[in-house]
């Protein structure tokens, strides 16, 4: 009860800073479930789950947003948590097999801190062809690629542009700098919009890794 008050009140705009500030410097105060902790992340279960083995990862530092997240002050921030998400997953079994990592922006973000929501038996998006959507290309810079999908009323597709391995975290920023392009064409901010990466169960997956960044309704 206790944990589910507190999460109600970190929903607040105001709280919003206070909870970064409360995973950075006391995380040990927070009554919740941890299950990993270190000097940049901190991820436990979440107070009031919507899936299976539902957890919440956030910085240990105040960063209120993805847009903010994707500034170079903070990307490492959103590398650390892939490595968390990582280690989770080769140390509990039920994440092995596949899980979804994802966290909402603008009208869908509920606590005005960044943070990315992890759980298995969910598929969120369907498979992608880059072939089949080849001509759908909306960004590509070297870095990566955006391509058109068209599962969700706004769905974009982000991947490495090459077959050689960029810097990991110039092409994590390079990916939540897709979130602003995006928004300027959609207004996906105002809609709310989600920025998800979903594993499979390949090691592959974890070298080069695809996100999603979907918007408005599922069409199918």
């Amino acid at each position: 009860m206790l944990k589910k008050m507190l999460f109600r009140i970190a929903k607040s705009p105001f709280m919003g800073k206070v909870v970064g500030r409360a995973f950075q410097y006391c995380p040990w105060a927070i009554p919740v479930k941890k299950v990993y902790c270190s000097k940049e992340v901190l991820a436990f279960h979440h107070p009031s789950p919507s899936y299976t083995n539902h957890l919440i990862l956030s910085p240990r530092k105040a960063i209120r947003n993805l847009q903010q997240l994707g500034s170079e002050q903070f990307v490492e921030y959103f590398a650390r948590i892939m490595d968390a998400a990582m280690d989770i997953c080769a140390k509990h079994a039920a994440y092995q097999e596949g899980f979804v990592l994802v966290a909402n922006g603008g009208k869908k973000q509920e606590v005005q801190q960044v943070h990315f929501h992890m759980f298995s038996n969910h598929q969120m998006v369907n498979g992608f062809s880059e072939q089949t959507a080849a001509e759908n290309v909306f960004v590509s810079n070297g870095v990566l690629s955006m391509q058109e999908h068209s599962e969700w009323e706004t769905h974009y597709v982000l991947r490495p542009a090459a077959d050689d391995a960029q810097d990991k975290e110039t092409y994590l920023c390079s990916a939540l700098h897709c979130i602003q392009i995006l928004d300027e064409e959609f207004d996906i901010v105002n809609k709310g919009y989600s920025f998800l990466f979903q594993y499979g169960g390949q090691a592959a997956e974890w070298d080069r890794p695809v996100f999603h960044v979907v918007a408005g309704k599922r069409r199918r």
